[in-house]
């Protein structure tokens, strides 16, 4: 590509990302506030022990998606490669292998497996006494509901190959509404019983279905399902890379979604219950770091394949940074007003649940801060390494975990510290060291951000555990004005300290005009984006 064609897509990324960023920011806003509010109302209604059953059952459809998930990220890499270079056939290609490949999977391997589980619930795990109907249906809407956005999530790859996340965050937030809705509806109108969760969550999955296909058929209109376009030859090229995104799939469960099943199974489901309170805002936290790693994922990849290697390396060192200051600020909070939060959350009774807080999220604004890095090795192709890394370190995750609750007799705590071991040393160690020798630059260059946000969290958590022993907190007005004053005093000193010169423009460019105008003056918020340089 010549400078003109880098400069374009330079353009494109400064004009597109702000809208993707709030978008982002807004679905996130839309699930924390949902998340946060259906805790206590689950369990006010419904009860601890039979709460924890509705997390529990939402972990199994991560395993249940292994296959599918991992292709559909497959797909995502080669279609926006396909689209971008304009190879249209193969786009088609590469589409209808990965649609019918997955109806195939979802049909006849996944379906039969959901059926089996749902009906033998109580032989799996610890369910109360008197809630086996409802748990059954309960586990069937919500693996269902998970199938058939299985299906529709091919269609949804054509807002990530045309960088147009806006579109899919604004059809999630409305599901999610319609989803919460419902669950609200159905307790105050019939009666609060799990099985009405499993019917919301199947309802809003043919909704968003309906908008994914609607939305798919206006940004791709090149693309079209026809079973003639399913070649074996583009399968066993996915498949390929597929597999090894599988392994790293995996894995990745492993670290983040068997706690809780471990907790059900040797500690009963009332230690269930309060081990996914403390969960949910760890939960959210991941969500979070999603959120603002997704964002960059479809330019990564816009820019693999327009061969903007020089871009990838400089995105990939700024984001780390950016993501791990970012994070710091509500990780540190949480971890410092823990005691203060879970009593006007879920009620003093769950107080004690504090400590457990921090040792889920203390080290998430490190870990997830390297998200960005996973994009890079995709879009390289280099998904082996740390495919079978991820997988070694999850099973030795399991391992101890099962260890320190059974052998050691730490509880709960030995899930969560077990998890946070070995998190760190994948996330934290081996993806900044590997991807650093993809790139080709100093392995010292991705730690450096790191130490960063690592500091930031500390300095945060101190001083929001100093405050809560010198101030009061008894509202969530309190606990807001507080939390809000230390978060403008550290967004401050980010920019004007931690931030270079250079990272001022870069992210103040992807701001809107009048943001713009008032952090970097020099600009005026007028003429060509800053990112023109990036």
């Amino acid at each position: 590509m010549d400078d003109h064609d880098h400069t374009e897509v330079s353009r494109s990324f400064a004009g597109q990302f702000p809208l993707n960023l709030i978008s982002n920011i807004l679905l996130f806003v839309v699930n924390v506030v949902t998340g946060f509010w259906l805790a206590p109302f689950f369990i006010s209604t419904l009860g601890i022990a039979a709460y924890g059953l509705i997390p529990l059952a939402i972990t199994i459809t991560t395993y249940l998606g292994l296959a599918t998930r991992s292709l559909n990220f497959t797909v995502a890499r080669y279609l926006t490669v396909d689209l971008q270079r304009q190879e249209y056939d193969r786009a088609n290609n590469t589409f209808n292998t990965a649609f019918f490949g997955i109806l195939g999977l979802t049909l006849f391997l996944i379906v039969p497996i959901v059926f089996l589980l749902a009906f033998n619930v109580n032989a799996v795990f610890n369910v109360p006494s008197g809630e086996l109907t409802d748990v059954v249906y309960l586990f069937l809407g919500i693996h269902l509901s998970f199938l058939i956005r299985t299906i529709g999530s091919t269609f949804s790859v054509s807002f990530f190959a045309h960088n147009r996340l806006d579109l899919y965050n604004i059809v999630e937030a409305f599901g999610r509404i319609l989803e919460v809705g419902l669950i609200v509806a159905l307790f105050l109108l019939v009666s609060p019983r799990l099985g009405y969760v499993g019917v919301a969550y199947l309802v809003t999955s043919f909704f968003l279905l309906f908008l994914m296909v609607g939305a798919w058929r206006v940004l791709t209109p090149q693309l079209a399902v026809r079973i003639r376009s399913f070649h074996r030859g583009t399968l066993k090229e996915m498949s390929a890379f597929g597999s090894w995104m599988l392994v790293n799939e995996i894995g990745s469960l492993l670290f983040l979604q068997v706690d809780l099943i471990i907790v059900n199974i040797f500690l009963g489901s009332f230690a269930g219950g309060e081990y996914a309170v403390a969960l949910t805002l760890s939960i959210l936290l991941r969500t979070m770091g999603g959120v603002l790693a997704g964002v960059l994922a479809p330019m990564i990849f816009i820019y693999y394949a327009k061969e903007m290697f020089a871009e990838i390396k400089r995105m990939a060192l700024s984001s780390v940074k950016c993501m791990g200051l970012a994070l710091a600020l509500p990780v540190g909070l949480i971890c410092g007003f823990g005691f203060e939060l879970l009593t006007l959350w879920v009620g003093a009774e769950h107080a004690g649940l504090a400590p457990l807080l921090a040792l889920l999220t203390i080290h998430l604004a490190v870990n997830l801060a390297v998200l960005p890095l996973n994009h890079v090795n995709v879009s390289y192709s280099r998904v082996k390494v740390p495919g079978l890394v991820t997988i070694a370190l999850g099973i030795a995750n399991v391992l101890l975990a099962l260890w320190l609750v059974v052998g050691a007799g730490w509880g709960v705590y030995g899930v969560a510290a077990a998890g946070a071991i070995f998190f760190t040393l994948k996330s934290s160690i081996f993806m900044p060291w590997y991807t650093a020798k993809v790139l080709s630059i100093p392995v010292k260059a991705f730690f450096r951000p790191l130490l960063a946000g690592a500091s930031a969290t500390f300095a945060i958590t101190l001083t929001a555990f100093a405050l809560d022993r010198l101030v009061p907190i008894q509202t969530w007005l309190e606990l807001g004005v507080i939390s809000g004053a230390i978060g403008v005093v550290y967004l401050l000193l980010v920019w004007c300290c931690l931030f270079t010169d250079e990272e001022r423009v870069i992210f103040g460019s992807l701001l809107p005009p009048q943001i713009r105008k008032f952090l970097l003056p020099s600009t005026r918020g007028e003429g060509s984006s800053p990112l023109d340089k990036y």
